[in-house]
């Protein structure tokens, strides 16, 4: 049997540090494939070793209206040419950041299967962050959420009970 290909995006450095051990344990698994898409310059993994498939540079928001929606349209063009390139089975993104909305939007558009870490949660606060985690979660097909209250949400967004995990 051929192994899976495990495809998953990093954005920036707190998410990455996050992801380590998701990494690791794909990288390990003797039956999946990792393939690291990298959306951040000077990633240095400290000996990891993790293999990357593809590094597209997103452009960094600035405190402009504009700058934020064009980072994501830029960071759409680039994942989907890197994802035309190293086809995952399975694209992974984390969190809620405008460069994981942009993996999450190109991977979904090109018909993959996508699982996200960390729908759900609230940060109580209204910010943009909920508007992006929230669509991120009804883009996916698998919920990989961080406790049960973040699970009652993606439920309450209309998310089938078996794929949330």
């Amino acid at each position: 049997m051929t192994a899976r290909k495990i495809g998953v995006f990093t954005g920036n450095r707190a998410e990455y540090g996050l992801l380590v051990p998701v990494l690791r344990a794909l990288r390990d698994a003797p039956d999946l494939n990792l393939a690291l898409f990298v959306g951040l310059r000077g990633l240095s993994d400290e000996g990891e070793n993790f293999p990357v498939a593809a590094t597209v540079p997103i452009a960094r928001a600035d405190a402009t209206p504009a700058s934020t929606p064009r980072a994501i349209g830029e960071g759409i063009l680039g994942l989907t040419d890197a994802l035309v390139s190293t086809t995952p089975d399975v694209f992974v993104v984390y969190g809620d950041r405008y460069e994981a909305f942009a993996a999450m939007i190109a991977a979904t558009q090109m018909g993959l299967p996508t699982a996200h870490i960390e729908g759900g949660d609230m940060t109580q606060g209204g910010t943009l962050d909920d508007v992006v985690r929230h669509a991120m979660t009804k883009l996916a097909h698998i919920h990989l959420a961080t406790n049960p209250v973040s699970a009652a949400h993606i439920r309450q967004l209309g998310e089938e009970d078996w794929r949330i995990h």
